[in-house]
């Protein structure tokens, strides 16, 4: 026990990287011990940011910077991005550090994590990004928007009997005091609703396709639900998109869609890998459903090189 503790403070002195995981970790750790839903502020990108839910920023944080989902290849000098769902930035920060000289079109729809998300990016000083506050959809207009304060909100058309406030008895959501397996636990909190009030709020809706008028190096799109609406929107004009990710939503009281978004990539000349997010172990036996949703899914459009 004590040579390990000699050879950890050992490596705090002499490795830095090890210093800064560790610190990185600690941080974490101190996150998660704040109640879902509260507003907080850390340093842990090196820039102050805010967070407005501690679980939803431990999951973000794990997927982005340290599995890297949204990492590509790209041969423009200024790649351009589009970013639908930015939530409060983590991916458009993500994207500015790995592609400094990227153009990034960053869609958010929900008016409060807006405010929250135009603070973090302002914060780092970024002049290239646009920060857009509409919901992106398949017309212009106004729809009605379920907010829950964090990275689940969506227009309301797709939340229909799937606002159920009480938690699944299938994850655990309690955490326990060390946080000695902080990610993990996160990732099970991720998909449980809370007794967060669900608001309901009129935003501007916009169509994706009038965007892609120009090369875009990624379009990443975590939209809640509305995706496969807008890949059908936007089907035609996806010739000059050379990567896509897309966040599929399986809701339980709507019929399954997946086909038909993956009929939309595969004419528009995409291979795919899928990842899953949330689905059941035992879908013979039982499927039960978080937030509404019966199976959520990362889909990777690429090209063959």
């Amino acid at each position: 026990m004590l040579t390990s503790q000699v050879k950890h403070w050992a490596k705090l002195l002499l490795k830095p990287e090890y210093k800064s995981a560790h610190l990185r970790r600690q941080e974490l750790n101190r996150i998660g011990n704040i109640p879902r839903y509260t507003s907080t502020t850390t340093n842990i990108l090196g820039t102050p940011i805010e967070i407005l839910d501690s679980i939803s920023f431990w999951y973000s944080y794990r997927e982005i910077f340290e599995q890297e989902i949204y990492a590509f290849q790209t041969n423009h000098g200024q790649p351009i991005i589009i970013d639908g769902g930015s939530n409060i930035g983590l991916s458009v920060i993500y994207f500015k550090q790995r592609y400094p000289n990227s153009r990034i079109m960053a869609f958010e729809a929900d008016p409060q994590v807006f405010k929250t998300l135009s603070k973090n990016i302002n914060s780092f000083g970024y002049t290239d990004v646009q920060l857009i506050n509409k919901a992106i959809w398949n017309a212009e207009g106004k729809l009605e928007f379920s907010s829950e304060g964090a990275d689940a909100g969506r227009l309301s058309n797709h939340t229909e009997s799937s606002e159920s406030t009480e938690s699944s008895e299938i994850l655990e959501s309690s955490k326990s005091s060390e946080q000695s397996e902080s990610f993990e636990q996160s990732e099970k909190a991720k998909f449980q609703t809370s007794s967060q009030a669900i608001q309901k709020v009129a935003v501007d809706t916009t169509r994706l396709t009038q965007y892609l008028d120009q090369p875009i190096a990624l379009l990443k799109l975590d939209i809640e639900g509305a995706e496969t609406e807008v890949m059908l929107d936007c089907a035609d004009s996806l010739d000059r998109v050379e990567q896509i990710f897309i966040e599929y939503h399986s809701f339980a009281n709507q019929a399954q869609r997946l086909n038909e978004l993956l009929a939309v990539l595969k004419k528009a000349g995409f291979r795919v890998q899928i990842h899953t997010q949330y689905a059941s172990p035992r879908p013979f036996l039982e499927v039960p459903t978080q937030m509404g949703m019966d199976m959520q899914l990362n889909i990777f459009g690429y090209r063959d090189k």
